[in-house]
């Protein structure tokens, strides 16, 4: 494979502007859908909107995100006598109380279904296993997804793929240009740099899902942070495999072509991955409901927050979940054991599904 000279400065010049012009089609995108979603109107609502579930208003509360979603329906299980739910230290113990049956929601089914082995009743994890729980999460996910998509939320992907091919442009022009084999692009040669583009790439993507939650928990040692101090432990070593990973990857880019070069399909994989998510919005349909969570949240935070925070100390299962439990931890009302909790669960699940991507 030969490389030629380093491309003009001029298509370097046109690639970032064109890089520019895809994070401002994001950020308005983004913008839009964000303000679409406002509501100034609070109506105290004292009962969740019918049919909504904990782990469906986790969802269209977060946006999108499923970790909490899925943290909602393991409470709203336990509260319904479903699972038992024990903590010690960073180590938890789920016990199967009773068979799931049609009275749960979907995704509360699908999640009890794979937490536990058929001829099984217990199942613990901890830092160094989680497959099970990520095996449910999974499922979970799915579920959630056939539940809310496209009535209440919608991936709006055809925004994302607008922005993925503005960013293509950007870089096949250099990339033709510091590709060459006896004056023609060679598509093997093409094809070898493509390999250490995905290397790079997979495992910044990876890198990017696994670092907010390991920065979360660093955040906990703050002084002026009031949450308790977590402890590290070996997987906490995982966001910077990773990162050595994607730096190792675009290192050999760059010995393949130009640091300049490697630079800029750096910033293409992390600005797209960065924008993946953050596109989805709910429908209108799916604001209906989000206003009505709204204030329904409301109610929960002037009459249970300030009760839940002081009687459920964090590192330990409460002994009695109530009825909205779920919800409170869905909404972000409860901020002691419910948070944490979803921190653990955040942790496990993404360090999982960062694994799986690489």
């Amino acid at each position: 494979m030969q490389v030629t000279q380093d491309a003009p400065a001029t298509l370097y010049f046109q690639a970032w502007m064109c890089l520019g012009i895809v994070l401002a089609y994001y950020i308005a995108i983004v913008s839009v859908l964000r303000l679409r979603r406002r509501s100034t109107t609070v109506v105290t609502r004292y009962e969740p909107p019918p049919e909504i579930s904990p782990a469906v208003a986790a969802r269209l509360w977060e946006c999108g995100h499923n970790e909490r979603a899925f943290a909602s329906a393991l409470v709203s299980l336990a509260a319904k006598g479903y699972l038992e739910l024990g903590q010690n230290k960073d180590r938890f113990v789920f016990k199967k109380l009773l068979e799931p049956d049609a009275e749960l929601a979907r995704e509360e089914y699908e999640a009890l279904i794979h937490l536990f082995l058929p001829s099984e009743h217990s199942y613990a994890f901890d830092s160094l296993e989680y497959e099970g729980l990520s095996e449910a999460y999974v499922a979970c996910k799915e579920a959630l997804g056939e539940t809310v998509e496209p009535d209440l939320i919608s991936t709006n992907k055809h925004f994302w793929w607008v922005g993925m091919l503005l960013s293509v442009i950007a870089i096949v022009p250099l990339a033709g240009t510091l590709v060459a084999l006896e004056n023609r692009v060679s598509w093997a040669s093409v094809a070898y740099l493509g390999i250490w583009i995905l290397l790079g790439g997979s495992c910044l993507v990876a890198s990017v899902r696994v670092w907010p939650p390991t920065l979360h928990k660093l955040s906990s040692y703050i002084p002026w942070d009031d949450r308790p101090s977590r402890p590290f432990n070996p997987s906490d070593a995982f966001p910077l495999v990773l990162s050595a990973g994607a730096f190792l990857g675009f290192l050999f880019l760059t010995a393949l072509t130009t640091t300049r070069f490697s630079v800029l399909v750096a910033a293409v994989v992390f600005l797209n991955t960065v924008f993946r998510h953050r596109l989805e919005s709910p429908t209108h349909a799916g604001r209906q409901v989000l206003a009505e969570l709204r204030n329904f949240r409301e109610f929960l935070s002037n009459a249970d927050a300030a009760r839940l925070n002081r009687e459920n100390q964090a590192g330990v299962t409460p002994r009695t979940l109530e009825k909205y439990s779920a919800y409170a931890v869905a909404l972000r009302v409860e901020h002691a054991w419910g948070e944490e909790l979803v921190e653990n669960l955040v942790e496990f699940i993404e360090l999982n599904q960062a694994y799986a991507q690489r």
